[in-house]
């Protein structure tokens, strides 16, 4: 379940009542590996491709890539800031890699830097 604090929340349903355009939902797409850092990117989009998975919560819709999902399905969203522009931070559930100083986990996520971007 993806974990969306409540401002974050009332923000993006904003965002989603003054579309001008007809949008499906929100597409997440992840970008990186796990031992470099995942950086997440979120954006409207009105198509859904043939691989992606529908999530529906609270009134918002998520789209994601079918590969990419089992990543993406326990992301944090937070409202943020990055060089005085307010946006969105979305922190990707931490993935298995194999770091040079040996492998990571979830449960190590410490050993696996995970980055997000704000949007």
């Amino acid at each position: 379940m993806i974990q969306i604090e409540e401002n974050a929340l009332t923000q993006l349903q904003r965002l989603q009542q003054q579309l001008a355009q007809e949008c499906i939902g929100l597409r997440l797409i992840a970008k990186g590996d796990p031992c470099s850092g995942i950086k997440v990117d979120m954006g409207w989009t009105a198509t859904q491709q043939p691989d992606d998975v529908l999530y529906r919560q609270s009134g918002l819709v998520f789209l994601a890539d079918r590969r990419q999902w089992p990543l993406l399905k326990d992301c944090q969203i937070s409202l943020a800031e990055r060089q005085g522009q307010p946006g969105f931070n979305i922190q990707p559930q931490p993935a298995d890699c194999h770091c040079s100083h040996g492998s990571c986990s979830p449960a190590q996520s410490t050993n696996c830097p995970s980055t997000a971007s704000v949007n």
